[in-house]
C-alpha cells in the first residue's frame, strides 16, 4: 500500500508541475517580447512538449544506468543532490521573478 500511495502521489505532483510549468513558459515567452497570439502559444507548446518529452526519456535511462553502475543507494544520493540543485534553482529564478514584477509595477506607475 505504501508504493501504491506514493505513486499516486507522485502521479498528482507530476500533473501540478506539468500544468504550472507550461504556465510559466508561456507567460515568459511573451514577457521576453513574443506576441501574445495562438503562433506564440503553439511554438510554446511544441518546444515544451518535447523538452518535456526528451527529460521524460533521459532521466529514467541515465537513472537505470547509475543504478546498474553504482547501485541503489548512491544513485539515490545522485539524485538527491540534483533535486536539491533543482530547488534552489527555483529558489532563484522565483526571487528574480519578484524582483522583475516590482520593476515593471514601478516602472508603470511612472
Amino acid at each position: 500500500t505504501l508504493i501504491q500511495e506514493m505513486m499516486s502521489l507522485a502521479g498528482f505532483a507530476y500533473s501540478f508541475m506539468m500544468v504550472s510549468s507550461f504556465s510559466r513558459a508561456q507567460s515568459y515567452a511573451i514577457c521576453i517580447g513574443f506576441a501574445n497570439d495562438i503562433q506564440t502559444y503553439v511554438m510554446v507548446s511544441g518546444v515544451w512538449t518535447s523538452a518535456f518529452s526528451l527529460g521524460n526519456f533521459v532521466g529514467p535511462t541515465i537513472g537505470g544506468i547509475l543504478v546498474e553502475m553504482k547501485g541503489f543507494q548512491i544513485t539515490t544520493f545522485y539524485f538527491c543532490i540534483l533535486y536539491v540543485i533543482m530547488i534552489m534553482l527555483d529558489i532563484i529564478d522565483n526571487i528574480n521573478l519578484y524582483k522583475r514584477n516590482q520593476y515593471q509595477r514601478l516602472h508603470n506607475k511612472l
